[in-house]
């Protein structure tokens, strides 16, 4: 199973990347898709366990709800939760919500930088 980019593309994505399907799942971009692979060895070897994708955080100022941030990766390493981002480009709104995630659950998201 390896990752494959769609054959057409309809449209040009803002930043260049390109959507795939690995395993039946589709990925916002090749990248993302190859994360997903080397994620999932490391679940079959026991390194990481509750390996998640997708998970939606609510994003909260005085009880309020502002916004939802959507990790790429959701997976326990030992005891440690790590919330993982796969970013060839940090946008602003990106940014902001990473200092927002930040301040509200006490912990950073950990990124995964792909360099083009």
């Amino acid at each position: 199973m390896g990752v494959r980019a769609k054959s057409r593309r309809r449209y040009a994505t803002k930043y260049g990347n390109c959507r795939v399907e690995v395993g039946g799942i589709k990925f916002d971009s090749k990248a993302e898709g190859k994360r997903w692979l080397d994620l999932q060895l490391l679940a079959k070897a026991g390194r990481i366990t509750r390996l998640e994708r997708q998970v939606r955080f609510p994003l909260e100022v005085d009880g309020q709800r502002i916004g939802c941030y959507v990790a790429d990766f959701v997976y326990f390493r030992g005891s440690e939760r790590i919330v993982e981002d796969v970013k060839g480009m940090k946008t602003p709104l990106y940014k902001w919500k990473a200092k927002h995630f930040a301040a509200q659950y006490g912990r950073e998201i950990s990124e995964y930088i792909v360099r083009k």
